[in-house]
């Protein structure tokens, strides 16, 4: 071991030294293969992992899975019945719409033909329709002063 800047250098042959605790001069071990270094680096990974906590991470794991789970579908459920109420509710609405519309046009038409029998009762029967029109505004006074 270099101790000017703390590394490990190799040691003849290419092989790596293995430093045990305790022990101030490296074990030369042999070259690892690709495969070996592999498996010793799973095996130091494996080893550093508690694995009673590994076990119930997993399990808090799938139990928020199962959890996301119902989540989704519930919201999946929701979202279907939202869109079925926005098709009956835009049925509705445009059919709603349609009839108002329709009415307006009933009613504008009828606002004309009484628009044209009052020319024409006025100028028939000028007299009688200046004393009727006093009445009926005479009737709605008395309508306004009793609210």
């Amino acid at each position: 071991m270099d101790e000017e800047n703390g590394s490990v250098s190799v040691v003849e042959g290419g092989s790596l030294p293995i430093m045990h605790p305790g022990e101030d001069t490296p074990v030369v071990a042999p070259s690892p293969t690709p495969v070996d270094m592999g498996q010793f680096f799973f095996e130091k990974v494996y080893n550093l992992v508690n694995h009673e906590d590994l076990h119930e991470v997993l399990i808090l794991q799938h139990e928020s899975l199962n959890i996301l789970k119902q989540k989704h579908q519930a919201l999946s459920t929701f979202n279907d019945h939202s869109q079925q109420e926005l098709v009956h509710g835009s049925n509705y609405f445009k059919q709603q719409t349609t009839g108002l519309r329709d009415m307006k046009k009933d009613l504008l038409d009828i606002h004309k033909r009484i628009k044209k029998l009052q020319e024409i009762l006025k100028r028939k029967y000028p007299q009688v329709f200046e004393e009727a029109n006093e009445r009926l505004k005479e009737s709605f006074q008395d309508l306004d002063e009793d609210d």
